[in-house]
């Protein structure tokens, strides 16, 4: 059984957050609501709005209730359908930020979600302090993605 809840790490020149998850429907029905770029900000409340594609190449744009007024920017620089996306945004030397969500199937039926956001580079100290702290935004992400996977599974086996 998969240990489930965020963690967060840190040292110099990096900080982590990583929440794994379970959630009882398929790879298939997690990846398909990571990826609807229409939907995205209808189940996700940890995003104000999104503009953009999930295709690799493709910078997207959103918004977040913790801070409010700024646009995020990020690049959607790998994607392995029903496994694995990862988005990055910022300098490698500077300030990097990533976030990815790796996708595990399980024997189960049921679908094991890491999703992981981290920030590196020189200027890590200096702006440590002006982040917001990623752990409750993990556990409303976890909590909307598993309510609306597992509802419309339900819904779908009724039909």
């Amino acid at each position: 059984m998969i240990q489930e809840g965020v963690k967060k790490r840190r040292s110099l020149f990096r900080l982590e957050y990583s929440h794994t998850i379970n959630i009882k429907a398929d790879s298939k029905r997690v990846w398909q609501l990571l990826t609807d770029h229409r939907d995205y900000s209808e189940w996700n409340s940890t995003i104000n709005t999104f503009k953009g594609e999930f295709i690799q190449g493709n910078t997207i744009e959103m918004t977040v209730p913790e801070i409010e007024g700024k646009v995020f920017r990020a690049k959607v620089k790998e994607i392995v359908p029903y496994r694995w996306m990862l988005w990055t945004n910022g300098s490698p030397v500077t300030l990097k930020g990533k976030r990815s969500y790796q996708l595990s199937e399980q024997s189960n039926g049921s679908t094991t979600l890491m999703v992981k956001e981290s920030f590196s580079g020189l200027l890590v100290p200096l702006f440590v302090k002006k982040l917001p702290d990623l752990t409750p935004v993990f556990k409303h992400f976890a909590q909307d993605i598993k309510r609306i996977a597992t509802a419309k599974e339900l819904m779908f086996m009724f039909i």
